[in-house]
């Protein structure tokens, strides 16, 4: 029996919403049920390591996040730093990443009359638009390749496949 606001009633599913005892149990019986399945299976570390690989992810996820919103807002200071640093008159200029980085170094660019020849990505693709594998067939000796990307994960990676490339230069937006 439940109340309504027509007062007491039986609800057709069997639960009694005026009795607190089987609402307590009704809404503690899954944890309870589940904590029980686990140690009854013996599964509680395998578990607990689950959860610690997910934490550990989601910390690097956040530190990835992080950080590069931090660069995102002194694009301005790193762009300029980047060209403070490397001379790139004259160059075949690649950017490494067509995300939001990679459009913003290349307006960059483009404001201090540099021209890239192409963007490099292995998710995105169109208009100038190489993927690493036509890149890496085709790569012009004495390229220059800028890694437009701030996730540190993400820019190791891409350094470790542009290193299989004989006689190109690699920047990276980090060490700007």
């Amino acid at each position: 029996m439940a109340c309504t606001r027509r007062g007491p009633d039986i609800i057709q599913n069997g639960s009694d919403k005026s009795d607190m005892t089987s609402q307590v149990v009704n809404q503690f019986s899954i944890p309870l049920d589940v904590y029980s399945f686990i140690e009854k299976h013996n599964i509680a570390e395998d578990i607990k390591n689950q959860i610690k690989t997910f934490f550990n992810q989601h910390a690097m996820y956040a530190f990835n996040a992080i950080t590069s919103d931090y660069c995102q807002v002194s694009n301005e200071w790193i762009f300029a730093n980047l060209l403070d640093q490397n001379d790139l008159s004259g160059k075949d200029i690649y950017l490494y990443g067509h995300g939001w980085v990679g459009l913003a170094l290349n307006k960059f660019l483009k404001s201090q009359n540099i021209e890239i020849i192409s963007f490099i990505d292995d998710y995105k693709s169109g208009d100038r638009v190489l993927t690493f594998d036509d890149f890496k067939q085709n790569a012009p000796s004495n390229s220059v390749v800028i890694i437009a990307n701030y996730k540190c994960s993400d820019a190791f990676k891409m350094y470790k496949k542009l290193n299989e490339i004989d006689d190109i230069t690699i920047i990276d937006l980090i060490q700007c």
